[in-house]
């Protein structure tokens, strides 16, 4: 089945952005897309 997506790609990689997280999306010939998607766990975030 095809999967339909509502904004772009750059538009959903910001709000990962936003959330503290990263997306990426990979074209592979054999495997086809790949995503991943890191999120942080918890307040990571230190200042010096």
């Amino acid at each position: 089945p095809q999967v339909v997506s509502v904004l772009n790609l750059d538009a959903t990689k910001n709000i990962f952005q936003a959330l503290g997280g990263k997306l990426t999306v990979r074209q592979r010939q054999a495997q086809g897309k790949e995503l991943t998607i890191f999120l942080p766990l918890g307040n990571t975030v230190r200042s010096r």
